[in-house]
């Protein structure tokens, strides 16, 4: 490999490791902002739809081809 792309190599590996540090902290950002400033379940009028004991599926149609993006933003929020 040449040094350019070992270097890029290294580039892309500091950011993917930001992006990684970074999640928790955006997603407590966001559930402040949707929440109303405190992260509580009770906050969450949304939610509260739903018995807490409840299972759900869900199926993503779409009609083209497509990236799924944010899948460990989604982890983060679900499972923090």
């Amino acid at each position: 490999m040449t040094s350019a792309g070992m270097m890029q190599t290294a580039v892309v590996a500091e950011l993917m490791e930001r992006i990684e540090n970074d999640i928790p902290f955006s997603v407590s950002q966001a559930l402040r902002e949707d929440l109303g400033g405190e992260i509580a379940p009770e906050n969450d009028i949304t939610a509260s739809l739903i018995a807490a004991d409840t299972l759900a599926h869900a199926v993503v149609i779409s009609r083209e081809a497509g990236v799924f993006c944010g899948k460990r933003w989604v982890e983060e929020g679900l499972f923090s």
